[in-house]
Parts: structure tokens; sequence; C-alpha cells
């Protein structure tokens, strides 16, 4: 048998056909299904030439019937907590890319019953499996189906997804996105803590301090937008904005925090003027008589890292660009400060905004 082997890729060898890496997706289910994947891309090795499938068990063995279409091989092995699917290709394979897979059949399984299966793949297998062929990348762009809906229910608290706070979002898929940018209760203040929703910051009473906190995730490029959420008083300094990984989150006396120093920009709420590097940088929005933020207003921040300017809306109108120029090679976290005892902050991250 090795020798077979060993001839036939020679033969591929002098074809011109490169050697298929494994690519091998585990779940929590107690198994693994290893896919050969051509080298070098996303296609998949498969072949027109009749084979037979042949099926060895833990506790015995016997040979599984040709498929319909008579022309797959493969060698399946169960045991107690493993399952591993391999396919070997013939001297006379061919290759065919993720968009042509009509002779692609990997697991001849009800849609329902792969939704069921990749519900339970970590995302960053899940994503290999969307590159595996048409109808598993189909399945996993889905944002609604099954797949998204128990990776939600997963890993956001219950609060969260019975609140309002997520009726925005219209798909399981943009909540759980949502969940991995919300605040980092490993990045703020000491007198700050998340939550169980995930998505809300309790400042508690402490007195003369000022008190901030940054989002999990950064950004060096692309557009983005979050919506912010003062759910309680704002006391006589509250800002909203973006700070680098450097910027201190906490300082003493009831200070702006946020545009204190060169690492973050902030939108004072409470005295509608800009804040950069411990100065002014004007009155924001540039408006006539504009109106105070009151408790409850959804404040949209839009990040643009390609223009590298930081804009602002407040109940879906636009107010402008607020700071122009910002720094393209350190990564831009949302951020807010806060010094009022016992208030509360909200953070949904959106995505790429919505032009118009």
């Amino acid at each position: 048998m090795s020798n077979n082997k060993d001839k036939i890729q020679d033969e591929r060898d002098k074809k011109g056909h490169k050697s298929p890496k494994s690519v091998t997706f585990s779940s929590k289910l107690g198994y693994g299904i290893t896919v050969e994947m051509p080298s070098g891309n996303n296609s998949v090795a498969t072949s027109n030439s009749n084979r037979q499938r042949h099926h060895s068990h833990s506790h015995g063995h016997h040979s599984s019937p040709h498929n319909s279409n008579g022309n797959r091989q493969r060698n399946l092995s169960y045991t107690s907590s493993e399952e591993t699917e391999t396919e070997e290709s013939p001297e006379d394979s061919t290759t065919t890319s993720p968009e042509d897979s009509s002779n692609y059949h990997i697991l001849e399984l009800p849609e329902n019953v792969i939704e069921s299966v990749f519900a339970f793949l970590p995302l960053p297998d899940l994503r290999k499996a969307s590159m595996v062929c048409s109808e598993w990348l189909r399945i996993v762009n889905d944002e609604n189906n099954e797949v998204w809906r128990s990776h939600c229910f997963s890993k956001l608290h219950q609060d969260a997804l019975q609140s309002r706070l997520l009726t925005d979002l219209p798909t399981f898929k943009s909540k759980l996105r949502a969940f991995y940018h919300a605040w980092n209760p490993h990045d703020c203040s000491r007198n700050i803590y998340v939550k169980p929703n995930g998505f809300t910051i309790h400042r508690n009473p402490v007195a003369q301090s000022t008190d901030g906190v940054r989002g999990k995730i950064g950004f060096t490029h692309g557009r983005h937008a979050w919506e912010v959420v003062w759910e309680g008083p704002l006391g006589t300094v509250a800002v909203v904005g973006v700070a680098t990984r450097r910027a201190e989150m906490r300082a003493q006396g009831y200070v702006p925090l946020l545009g204190q120093d060169d690492q973050s920009w902030g939108w004072n709420l409470v005295e509608n003027c800009l804040l950069h590097n411990g100065d002014s940088q004007g009155n924001y929005p540039l408006i006539n008589n504009a109106p105070r933020y009151q408790v409850g207003e959804k404040i949209r921040v839009i990040l643009d890292c390609e223009d590298n300017t930081l804009s602002f809306e407040k109940d879906y109108e636009f107010y402008g660009v607020a700071f122009r120029g910002l720094p393209g090679t350190e990564p831009l976290y949302p951020a807010i400060s806060a010094v009022y005892g016992n208030t509360e902050v909200s953070m949904i991250y959106i995505g790429p905004p919505v032009d118009g």
C-alpha cells in the first residue's frame, strides 16, 4: 500500500500537483473533522473516478455502501472520543474552488444537522469551515441561523438579550459582534466595574476621582461606529471619545480625564466642548444654541481610520467632524470618563457606519 501511494505521489508531482494540507476542525462534541485541502488556496481535491467508503468502528468493522454518485472514497475511523475524516486524492484528481462545489460532498448531511455541528465549533474553526466549500460559506454567512443563535446565547448574558440595549442590532451575529467589542472589564479604573450584561459600566460613588474605561478592541483601519448612552446623571464632567492604550483611566479630582493628554480625544457633554492634550478645542457641535445632552439620549461615535477623523451624532442627527489628524499607527479604543457616583454608561458596537 505504501509503495502504491509513493507511485501515485510521484505521478502527481510530475503533473505539477501540490501535496494537500490538512485543515482540522474540532468541537466540543468530542470529535474533529479533518479535510485535506491543496496548499496555497482554499480549493478542495475531488475526483470523478469510482471509489468506495470504508468505516471502521471501535466495536467492530463493516463496509458501507457506495454513495449515490459512486465517485468518492473516504477512510472514516471512529473511537469513543474522536472522529476523523480524511480524503485521499487519486492520480487523476482535479481541484475545484469553493465557488464550484458540484462534485464536492464532504458531509452529505441535511443543512440543519450541519448547523447543529457548526454551533459547537469555536469561532476560529467556524471561519476555517466557511472556506471549505460554497455551501458551508453560505451557512456561515446566514447571520440569523442556528449557528449564530447558539453562539449568541452561549456568550451573552440573559439580561443583555432581554434588554432594550440590543434592539437595534437585527441579527444574532451582530449582537455577538457587539459583545466582543463591549467595555473591557480589565481595562478600566478600579472605581468602575462592568455589569453582568457585559455592555454597561457602573461607577462606584468615590469622592474626588475621575474614572474611565476602554472598549475591548481598538482600531487602526476601516470605519467604525458605536453608540454610547448615559443612564445616570452626568455630574460636572462627562466625556465620550477615543483613547490609545497609553491614556490614563483614572485621575484625582473631578477633571476631563478623556482629553487631558495627547493620547485621548473627547467631547465633554456637560459643556459642549472638545478636549485634547489638556486644552479645549472649541465648542461642539457648531450650531447656535446647541442643546445639552439629556440622560438616555443615544450618542453615535464614528471613527474613520481611513480619513483619520472622529465625528458624533446624537439621536441620528449628524454633528459633523469633531477631530481631524488622528494617529493611524496606534489602535484607538472607544472610551468614556465619568465623575458622578452610581452613574452608568452603556456602549453598543454597531459596525461600519451607513452613509446618509
